[in-house]
């Protein structure tokens, strides 16, 4: 059996040749989500993926100490005081322990094969056909082979959440996206009279057009929100398991994402009409225009995570 310093040195040699091994596709996927807008919530997911994976490791690290004695308490009977038949019954559950952790040890074993041969089918199929994001699907199912094959099953219940979170490294199909866009811009820009009927109640939505006290102002598709969507959808994951909420109540979470993501996408076109009327076009264009789509998205941010830290009730709840 390994020392502890060298299963240590063997878990960083392993997680060093993981990284080497998708490193290029990292490279590429860097610059190209850092060029497009939309895909900016990725850059944040590595970071979310390693602020889960301390929080639990250090609830995981707790919980493992068990409960301490009480003050006054009676001390533990001595094992001279066992009897026989206790002793018996403690060989028989030592046993069947054995047995659970030799069937625990195997089923951890395919667990890690299935993922690592998943990740390796991920990173030969990727550098083939030469496409980064498929050689990128297979970096969160080698981060389940590497925890699997060190920590077992104890392990990969323990960061669950943050090898959840890794897997949003990985974009969504642009197909996919392009498809929802027009949708979205539709369903913002018909929100977004709600809040300026009271200002002007003639302004209209014309395709993708806002009509309003005379001004006219074009909403592209790019600007349809599904960024935002995206990022509440990651923030979403990450306040679930930061929390230790249920399943269900995480999910349900990630689901509230979309209409918030709308209702936030149309308040940045309302107030985008509004500025544009009072200080007209310079101050809805560039960064002006940028800085009032960061500002509403971080305030929604911030109000969601206020809203699941002050509200989410302990049956919600698990863990630690």
């Amino acid at each position: 059996m390994p020392t502890p310093a060298r299963s240590r040195a063997l878990r960083a040699l392993t997680a060093a040749l993981v990284l080497a091994a998708f490193w290029p596709a990292v490279a590429e996927w860097a610059p190209y989500a850092w060029n497009d807008p939309r895909l900016g919530y990725v850059l944040l997911v590595p970071g979310l993926a390693l602020v889960l994976a301390h929080a639990h490791h250090r609830s995981g690290s707790e919980s493992e100490h068990g409960p301490t004695r009480a003050p006054g308490s009676p001390p533990d009977r001595s094992p001279l005081e066992v009897s026989r038949g206790n002793a018996r019954a403690a060989g028989s559950a030592g046993r069947d322990l054995a047995r659970s952790n030799a069937e625990s040890r195997t089923e951890n074993g395919l667990t890690a094969a299935f993922a690592l041969t998943a990740s390796a089918a991920c990173l030969t199929g990727g550098i083939l056909l030469g496409r980064f994001t498929l050689t990128l699907v297979g970096l969160p199912m080698a981060a389940v082979g590497w925890v699997a094959t060190w920590g077992g099953a104890a392990a990969l219940g323990r960061y669950a959440w943050a090898l959840v979170m890794l897997a949003f490294m990985v974009p969504l199909p642009q197909p996919l996206i392009d498809h929802t866009r027009p949708w979205a811009a539709a369903t913002s820009g018909r929100t977004a009279l709600l809040f300026l009927r009271p200002l002007d109640p003639e302004c209209s939505w014309i395709g993708s057009t806002l009509h309003y006290r005379g001004w006219e102002l074009l909403v592209s598709e790019a600007c349809a929100g599904s960024g935002t969507t995206l990022t509440l959808m990651v923030l979403s994951v990450f306040l679930g398991g930061l929390f230790h909420l249920r399943p269900s109540a995480a999910a349900a979470l990630v689901v509230l994402a979309v209409p918030a993501s709308l209702l936030v996408n149309s308040l940045r076109i309302a107030l985008t009409g509004v500025i544009l009327d009072q200080f007209g076009p310079s101050a809805v264009d560039g960064v002006p225009h940028e800085l009032l789509g960061q500002a509403l998205v971080i305030g929604a941010s911030g109000l969601i995570a206020t809203g699941v830290a002050r509200f989410t009730t302990a049956e919600n709840r698990v863990g630690p």
